[in-house]
């Protein structure tokens, strides 16, 4: 019965995905793409860089959680090596969700660091049991001391958020108070569990509330001037906003962490809040990404031209272990930013550009290749991670076209920019992917598939949401103009489905074999 139900996890991951986009888009019925666009940028320069600061801050307070772990199961590592999983960890797992990104991550890099798989098992619970009791004892607090009200619409059993304070924070105490009730560890499946002591639980709750004080410091930096309430209030929306994301597991909590935020704020525009919140994403979690993979492909130019020494052979031991993963995800994600390229219309002010440079059936041509390309990096992206030559080599012809049909398609330099930045991590991580082979995509798994499914909806959404004003006709599939957008996005959309159709059709016959 477990077993079925797990099976079934990501049909439900997917349908809160949907219904996320389904309440967001009653949210912004009356808004468009141009006015978010123009909203991002009235954003002010210093506010940006104060939330960039924050985010800087935040990271190195997040060292805190695996530190403590660390401590907590008595295993000696340098705090370089802690503070390199903290990051990656907390990286992926922003962007990817836990069980995708972070764990994966931790995983891979503590057993190279002579960690039992017990020992990580042990240190995993106890990052999560750090976030938790601090979640529950500050918004327990928050909840209590500034309450506000839940709108009908996300239909929550209480009116305001009171109630569920008192609750989150009698967890909390409990948990402070069982070191004094429970001496003997606790045995869950034969893995002893020590309790902490009162001062590692104080350290516990003083990192996570930092955390999330500074996280929520950050969005708010970002949204001041559009919300009519105070950071005490925001903190409190921000708290349950996290733990929504958490409980959906929905990757990277797109959607869904938007939907909480614009539906509990105080603001006159809903396009701005959007505004924010995506430009939030961009400094908090698509930054760090790059960050993180930036490290890694100077890391292993390095080491290809270093002197081999016991350091540097210890060095690419872990490095190794993360670069396929690392590569994995960022693969993912230059699919995504393809497809969501895709679905968007091209800036006003490079159009008359686009014109006099570069004739419309190559513009044509270059939209749609470029969406089926960022579906293939979709599909191919975990063949990384299991070192696989066919993989790497396709991945990174596909990333290399993709730089060229996003210039074309609209001198989408900054889609450009992003792409080079994984072509050249791919290209200086080739000694990484040695398993030969044809047959890809072997390492599916119902995980990755509920994740590409979230991007392709949610790229789809994108389109429609940016082109709700259009009246859709039979002849807009074969109207071919400079300007024509939507055209575009129709025709790339089916592409898309076409290609992962013939995609699941060609898995389905090489497991079930030929027809008949």
């Amino acid at each position: 019965m477990l077993h079925r139900l797990k099976k079934l996890a990501p049909l439900a991951i997917i349908a809160i995905f949907m219904g996320a986009l389904w309440l967001l888009s009653k949210e912004l019925k009356h808004y468009n793409i141009h006015e978010i666009r123009s909203a991002v940028a009235h954003i002010p320069a210093w506010r940006l860089w104060a939330a960039a600061g924050l985010t800087v801050f935040n990271y190195l307070v997040l060292i805190g959680y695996d530190y403590l772990a660390i401590r907590a199961i008595h295993h000696p590592l340098p705090l370089s090596k802690i503070s390199l999983a903290s990051f990656t960890g907390f990286v992926t797992s922003y962007n990817f969700g836990a069980l995708l990104g972070g764990t994966s991550v931790r995983y891979r890099l503590y057993s190279a660091w002579g960690l039992s798989a017990v020992e990580i098992l042990q240190l995993i619970i106890m990052l999560g049991t750090t976030y938790w009791v601090g979640v529950f004892a500050l918004a327990g607090i928050v909840f209590i001391l500034q309450p506000f009200s839940i709108p009908a619409s996300l239909h929550f059993p209480f009116e305001n958020v009171q109630p569920v304070g008192y609750i989150l924070l009698a967890i909390a105490v409990g948990y402070v108070l069982l070191p004094l009730i429970r001496s003997s560890p606790i045995i869950i499946k034969g893995i002893k569990i020590e309790l902490p002591k009162t001062g590692m639980t104080v350290l516990q709750l003083a990192v996570s509330a930092a955390d999330l004080v500074i996280a929520s410091a950050t969005l708010y930096m970002i949204l001041a001037p559009e919300l009519s309430v105070s950071f005490g209030e925001f903190l409190g929306i921000y708290l349950l906003a996290t733990v929504v994301v958490v409980l959906s597991h929905v990757p990277g909590g797109v959607g869904v962490f938007e939907l909480v935020i614009l539906s509990l704020v105080g603001s006159q525009s809903s396009a701005t809040i959007l505004a924010g919140l995506l430009v939030f994403r961009v400094i908090y979690y698509l930054i760090p990404l790059f960050v993180a993979l930036i490290m890694l492909a100077l890391h292993e130019l390095s080491l290809n031209r270093a002197i081999a020494t016991p350091l540097v052979t210890e060095t690419t031991h872990w490095s190794s272990a993360i670069a396929p993963l690392i590569l994995s995800w960022s693969t993912l994600l230059a699919g995504a930013v393809l497809l969501f390229s895709g679905a968007t219309p091209i800036v006003i002010d490079r159009l008359d550009h686009l014109q006099h440079a570069i004739p419309l059936p190559l513009i044509e041509i270059s939209h749609i290749i470029g969406s089926v390309l960022g579906a293939a990096l979709l599909v191919l992206g975990r063949d990384l991670q299991q070192r696989s030559y066919s993989a790497w080599w396709f991945i990174t012809l596909m990333t290399g076209l993709g730089i060229i049909v996003s210039l074309l398609k609209g001198f989408d330099y900054e889609e450009a920019i992003l792409l080079s930045i994984i072509f050249f991590a791919l290209l200086a991580s080739r000694n990484q992917f040695s398993q030969k082979g044809t047959q890809l995509s072997e390492s599916f798994n119902l995980g990755w598939s509920s994740t590409i499914l979230v991007i392709v909806t949610c790229s789809i959404w994108l389109g429609l949401f940016a082109y709700q004003s259009v009246d859709y006709s039979s002849g807009l599939w074969w109207t071919f103009t400079y300007d024509g957008n939507a055209p575009r996005f129709l025709r790339a959309s089916i592409g898309v489905v076409i290609f992962l159709f013939l995609f699941a059709f060609s898995r389905w016959k090489s497991h079930h074999g030929p027809l008949g």
